[in-house]
């Protein structure tokens, strides 16, 4: 069966949907985690700086090894989201232990390193060249994560040949899936012209009084509230879309 980007985005519209509640405490912990480990690090940090001698020293070392272990921890819940995304894409349901298996993480690592160096590259070189290197070898953590690739390398490699011979149709679904974002933002902003307009309305209604404050309070939390479920609806669809078009772009798929 021959990909389609079409077919691809609408199951996984559909996935998404099915599956939007059970993602919720694996984007939460995912969030949380690195967060305070940002959090102690900063205070410790701080901390060890208003004091002298020997115990600020130590204070300001651990503070700096808990820093180092929150940006590592962050590699580990992206790479747990792309787990999560490719068992969704595969028909299984999202799950916050997957979140915490550190199989393949020094590899997915490195080549997110490479990745993203390369496409630096490309992009302070020429723009064009920087972006078609962001969209050939994005696919490179669910050849680990499916076990097509035993290194980061041969990740990216396998990233590279199986978008080849279907690459102007997953250039199209790319575009599709980058603009995804871009039109939550111009939906937010739409619901927040809304919403403000009424807050404002509401707090010149009742002229400026408590009542009117407390309406205009209540609306501009509402959009943020929208505007944060509109927004990881959106990270589901975009990482379900990927491992479901590297799922499609398999040879097996296509005989």
């Amino acid at each position: 069966m021959a990909f389609s980007a079409h077919e691809v985005l609408e199951e996984s519209w559909i996935l998404s949907k099915r599956t939007y509640w059970s993602w919720w405490p694996v984007v939460i912990v995912a969030a949380i985690i690195p967060a305070v480990l940002q959090v102690i690090a900063s205070l410790l940090t701080g901390w060890a700086n208003n004091l002298d001698g020997f115990f600020g020293g130590l204070i300001g070392i651990i503070g700096a090894l808990i820093g180092i272990i929150a940006a590592l921890a962050i590699v580990l819940m992206i790479l747990g989201l792309f787990r999560n995304a490719y068992a969704v894409s595969g028909g299984e349901r999202p799950s916050v232990a997957r979140l915490f298996e550190t199989r393949h993480y020094w590899w997915f690592l490195a080549a997110g390193l490479i990745y993203l160096g390369m496409v630096f590259i490309g992009l302070v070189a020429f723009i064009i060249p920087g972006l078609i290197i962001a969209f050939m070898l994005a696919l490179f953590p669910y050849a680990l994560i499916a076990g097509n690739a035993n290194n980061g390398f041969s990740a990216l490699a396998t990233s590279w040949d199986r978008i080849t011979s279907h690459f102007w149709k997953y250039i199209g679904l790319r575009i599709v899936l980058t603009g995804v974002p871009i039109a939550v933002l111009i939906a937010f902003f739409f619901v927040i012209g809304i919403l403000g307009g009424g807050a404002f309305a509401s707090f010149e209604a009742f002229s400026g009084d408590a009542v009117g404050g407390i309406l205009a309070v209540i609306l501009g939390i509402a959009a943020v509230v929208v505007m944060v479920f509109l927004y990881v609806l959106a990270i589901i669809f975009t990482y379900v879309s990927d491992a479901l078009a590297y799922r499609r772009l398999a040879p097996e798929w296509a005989e």
